[in-house]
């Protein structure tokens, strides 16, 4: 439908304005809920020594992957979804990321953020002596890290690393990781709300 067709034809105009309230509607529930079930896990990093919030935020965020995709993809036909077990083939959080990325769930930016995320995990995770955020190579990633997000998300990333400073009196990088947390967690959480699993047309089946 051409825009002067659309802008000709009043019964289409309000089912969309009608269509559009409701998805604002539905936004505005979902994100009260995930705002609700993120807000103790905010509280949580804020308390966390640095080493410990980074691997804790990141595992988080592997986890919301992993529950994005189990939210698309059809449930395992057995109680063990091997999968996602730990030699399945979705079992890391680069595979989960790559297959979200590659179902169109996420596209470049995110996906990059992921595996920034994913490093800065691993550094720290298995780490033998103590790293810091502050290091060049992480304080690097980080700043990658924030400059992805604040693409779209400027305000609330400078919101959310104002909580972390006060709250958490935390230093410059660590805050600057933990909104940005944050803010990949509730866009994960709330794609959740939306996504639907698609409706393959014709299935190869053996009974036809």
């Amino acid at each position: 439908m051409k825009a002067t067709e659309v802008n000709d034809n009043p019964e289409f105009q309000a089912k969309l304005a009608a269509h559009m309230h409701k998805f604002c509607e539905k936004m505005e529930v979902a994100k009260k809920e995930v705002t609700d079930r993120l807000l103790p896990f905010l509280v949580t990093l804020g308390t966390e020594s640095e080493r410990s919030a980074v691997v804790l935020g990141a595992e988080r965020v592997h986890m919301a992957v992993e529950a994005l995709l189990k939210a698309f993809l059809l449930p395992s036909s057995n109680k063990t979804d091997n999968l996602f077990s730990s030699d399945g083939a979705l079992a890391t959080f680069s595979r989960k990321s790559e297959m979200a990325y590659r179902l169109g769930l996420l596209d470049a930016d995110f996906k990059r953020a992921l595996e920034l995320v994913r490093r800065l995990r691993n550094n720290f995770a298995h780490a033998v002596a103590v790293e810091s955020l502050k290091e060049n190579a992480h304080a690097n990633r980080v700043k990658e890290l924030s400059k992805l997000i604040a693409k779209g998300n400027k305000k609330t990333l400078v919101e959310l690393e104002h909580v972390f400073q006060v709250g958490a009196r935390a230093e410059k990088e660590t805050c600057s990781y933990l909104a940005c947390i944050m803010i990949l967690l509730m866009k994960l959480e709330l794609l959740q709300h939306f996504v639907e699993r698609p409706k393959i047309l014709l299935p190869a089946v053996l009974k036809y």
